[in-house]
């Protein structure tokens, strides 16, 4: 008897859009601060589910755009951003399958808030040396995104893990 739990990949997507990304800093006599926006639209979506099978277009039932906006400042050795993580809402216009809530017309948009500070110790003392301190405080003000209702459940137009604080200690030796 031999049971095989490894789970396989076997569906293929082709996606068709447009990426773009910009960044920008400006020295200032503290530091300096920054601007960065990165963002993707997707124009077509097909997907096999299966190798060889035929490939099936998924037209307008997921968010056709996301972007992330930053703003940042780094004051001597300490640096602290900013991000917003933009994702688009949509219209379900596919065929409404009998389990899905026959009232939601469409997806909202969502939007949440990164935090993240980073300082560099550089201490006279050898432990000190090449010491970074991070904090991380993904999803700031705990929002939740907006879901598709069915009858099984229900899927959401983002991350749903909530509000995460992750701090680190990096130290080079």
């Amino acid at each position: 008897f031999i049971l095989d739990t490894n789970t396989t990949n076997l569906a293929a997507a082709k996606i068709t859009g447009a990426d773009a990304s910009a960044r920008y800093t400006y020295p200032t006599s503290f530091g300096s601060i920054d601007a960065s926006f990165s963002g993707t639209w997707n124009i077509k979506t097909d997907f096999q589910i299966l190798p060889g099978a035929a490939f099936a277009t998924q037209l307008d039932d997921s968010s056709r755009f996301r972007a992330t906006f930053g703003l940042g400042a780094t004051i001597g050795e300490f640096r602290a951003q900013a991000s917003l993580q933009h994702r688009a809402g949509y219209t379900l216009t596919q065929p409404q399958p009998a389990s899905r809530d026959p009232g939601q017309l469409g997806i909202d948009q969502f939007d949440i808030l990164n935090m993240s500070f980073r300082y560099n110790v550089n201490g006279n003392r050898p432990l000190l040396q090449d010491l970074t301190l991070t904090l991380n405080i993904n999803n700031v003000l705990d929002t939740n995104p907006p879901v598709s209702r069915t009858n099984s459940g229900s899927t959401a137009n983002g991350n749903t893990d909530g509000r995460i604080f992750q701090f680190g200690i990096n130290k080079r030796f």
